[in-house]
């Protein structure tokens, strides 16, 4: 069973599912137990979900203040966890080992009632920003991960050695965040093609806008479109705007046409019948399953795609910016500036070697405590700034015209985030070890 904690988490344990179903050759049966939401990236890729659901308030990010626990605690989180915790102890004996995937709550869920084999992919901690002399986490995680973990895979090599020196044997084989923003030539040519039908001439800086992927994006999205309009008026128009829409939000155009128009923009539905085409991208969401009308395709989920128009006459040459589900990781690829209020989306980005900007949410997740742990990972290459459209753009401004630091980003980036293909690795040591088969033999 695999086990995990959030929305980037879920995705990330959907890849290694898949590839580890590959190479076990059906040897393999897998189940996922989603802590948090519903689990929409498993079942979009026809991993069995079990357990108890429910998609709260604070989409998982209850730490980050008293508000969220609030809230949550009103929507029945203390009964969900006692009914997670309930199923956990009645089918214990179900699964022969466990894998997790983000924090330490699968960590320690196996060590309070699962007590079977475990391979931990930790992708939440970072030692790099920890001061010298000091170790990643504590004597009572260290004392599970001994016990029980077989594998603790971590997302760069100074967790790696932290890890290390406590006696706990964990190994860096790349960070599977970033296999998820793997995509060929053929599909970076497929959103640029999109990209020019919704009225990118190739030449202006692309922005990716990356609203995230919980209930908060609606709110971001409105706030975001509001910087591209400052930041479009400051550059005399020479920047285009497209919003990477995460597949498991399946928003209708009314709920995402209403808060739009109320902040002077027109939508309509994008009919590029290209849309129909599949493209790989993270951040909670799955490969691109609808075309612009919305009709289910092979992987369904994936949400219809608009294109927004602001029409107050508050933008100059009627500004268009294209809201397409499924091509994240090619939009990526293709900006110059993302402006982004998400988790793993903005380290993806990052490890692209994009500059992002953030700044905080008027929802739950992107909070000043959640800002600051993000600043703390990943340095320069993430400006924080006041949410003010002004101070957003003004940064956005900075960034496009100063080559130098964005030279700089990409040269950092993959020290930040690290390598691609983790997820092969880890799928082949989960292989190696539920079926106690070599390696090698595994991968033929």
């Amino acid at each position: 069973m695999v086990v995990s904690n959030g929305h980037g988490e879920d995705a990330v344990g959907r890849m290694v599912v898949q590839r580890t179903r590959e190479l076990a050759g059906g040897l393999l049966q897998i189940e996922a137990f989603p802590l948090v939401g519903m689990g929409e990236a498993y079942r979009q890729a026809g991993i069995p979900v079990v357990g108890p659901l429910a998609e709260l308030p604070s989409g998982g990010f209850i730490y980050l203040s008293l508000g969220n626990l609030i809230q949550d605690l009103r929507s029945g989180w203390l009964g969900l966890v006692l009914r997670q915790l309930r199923f956990a102890w009645r089918h214990r004996q179900e699964f022969d080992g466990i894998i997790g995937v983000g924090d330490r709550v699968s960590l320690d869920l196996n060590y309070y009632v699962f007590r079977k084999p475990m391979i931990w992919v930790e992708i939440a901690y970072s030692a790099r920003p920890l001061p010298p002399g000091t170790h990643l986490g504590n004597p009572s995680m260290w004392r599970a991960m001994r016990q029980y973990c077989t594998d603790v895979f971590v997302r760069d090599p100074e967790t790696a050695a932290s890890f290390q020196t406590v006696g706990i044997r964990a190994e860096y084989v790349g960070n599977p965040m970033m296999d998820a923003v793997m995509v060929s030539a053929k599909e970076i040519g497929e959103a640029k093609e999109l990209l020019r039908a919704a009225g990118w001439d190739g030449r202006k800086a692309l922005v990716a806008l990356l609203p995230g992927s919980h209930q908060d994006a609606l709110i971001n999205l409105v706030d975001q479109l509001k910087v591209l309009q400052t930041l479009h008026a400051r550059t005399g128009g020479e920047v285009q705007g497209v919003v990477a829409w995460a597949s498991g939000l399946n928003i209708q155009a009314q709920a995402l046409g209403d808060p739009l128009s109320r902040a002077g923009w027109r939508l309509r539905p994008f009919t590029d019948s290209a849309l129909c085409e599949n493209d790989v991208h993270g951040d909670g969401g799955d490969h691109a399953g609808r075309d612009a009308r919305g009709d289910p395709g092979k992987d369904a989920g994936a949400g219809p795609a608009y294109v927004a128009t602001c029409g107050d006459g508050r933008c100059e040459n009627q500004m268009k910016v294209a809201i397409i589900p499924g091509r994240f990781a090619s939009i990526l690829h293709l900006c110059s500036l993302v402006i982004g209020q998400a988790g793993t989306a903005v380290e993806q980005a990052v490890g692209l070697g994009k500059p992002v900007i953030t700044f905080e949410s008027r929802g739950v997740q992107v909070t000043r405590r959640f800002l600051a742990g993000q600043k703390e990972l990943l340095g320069d290459a993430v400006a924080v700034v006041d949410p003010d459209p002004e101070a957003v753009a003004a940064e956005g401004v900075a960034i496009l015209g100063d080559p130098e630091r964005r030279r700089a980003i990409t040269r950092a980036s993959s020290q930040l985030m690290g390598s691609f293909g983790g997820t092969d690795a880890i799928a082949q040591r989960i292989v190696k070890r539920f079926l106690e088969l070599p390696t090698a033999h595994a991968t033929q």
